[in-house]
């Protein structure tokens, strides 16, 4: 935490020994970026460098693009063909087979990074794929592959350079409204399928004050794909109010945000 509080002691008021007082302190969070160089860390701090993603898991190493893919283009998760069939290895449902009703079963026993649905051939369904393809380079995956060929406006150099773009899992959007909206404990409390209280405005100015794209709003616009396959697909929903990973039909089409682990 930085900053400084003004004096306590002005003409008109001189603070008195033993006494008690209320005081009123505005708390502004520091956000941390990833830096189009691959570096990371506060953006006062990093006077000339260009922001192109927000660190959304510093144990992890995961950032959310500030840009979106397609430039806002919508995508369906997947083609028809694949209707009603398990597209990955590792379905979640709410109810019977490895149904997972609670986040933080979810998180503890099924969860899965968004890197590996997207660029792991082995975490396709059986017989979705041939054994060599993945679906961040497949055409029947419209989301996947719009994820993983996103390219930032800035030219990317250092490490940065080579890294892969991926579609975000339900566990790495956790991550995301966990620590810029403090959201209410999603990881510890509740159903997958529920809305949670968040801070939306803290959340969205991670993005915006870098003249990113706006996450949160009112309608569809504000509907992200995720990779995990919940009863179907889930989308992240970023409402004023709440945030969460309801479940949908993988023939729906919205919008896709690309994550990326850095260095």
């Amino acid at each position: 935490m930085e900053g400084s509080i003004n004096s306590l002691v002005s003409a008109g008021k001189v603070l008195e020994a033993n006494g008690t007082y209320t005081i009123a302190v505005k708390i502004k969070p520091y956000f941390t970026y990833l830096f189009s160089d691959g570096t990371t860390g506060l953006l006062h701090k990093n006077p000339g460098k260009t922001p192109v993603g927000v660190v959304v898991d510093p144990v992890n190493h995961l950032a959310a693009a500030i840009e979106e893919a397609g430039n806002g283009t919508k995508y369906k998760l997947a083609e028809t063909l694949y209707d009603y069939v398990y597209r990955s290895s590792h379905p979640i449902s709410d109810v019977g087979g490895i149904g997972v009703s609670s986040a933080s079963r979810y998180y503890r026993e099924f969860s899965t990074s968004g890197y590996d649905e997207t660029w792991n051939a082995s975490y396709a369904g059986a017989d979705v794929l041939p054994a060599d393809k993945v679906r961040g380079e497949s055409d029947n995956f419209p989301a996947f592959k719009a994820a993983a060929t996103f390219h930032p406006t800035a030219v990317l150099t250092g490490t940065l350079a080579t890294k892969k773009w991926f579609l975000p899992s339900q566990r790495d959007y956790f991550h995301a409204y966990d620590l810029l909206g403090f959201a209410d404990r999603v990881c510890d409390i509740g159903m997958l399928n529920r809305g949670y209280d968040w801070y939306s405005y803290l959340f969205e100015s991670a993005f915006t004050a870098v003249g990113g794209v706006s996450f949160v709003g009112t309608t569809e616009e504000s509907f992200y794909w995720t990779s995990t396959e919940h009863n179907g697909g889930s989308r992240f929903e970023a409402k004023p109010r709440y945030v969460g990973t309801p479940t949908n039909y993988s023939w729906l089409k919205y919008k896709v945000r690309s994550f990326v682990q850095y260095d």
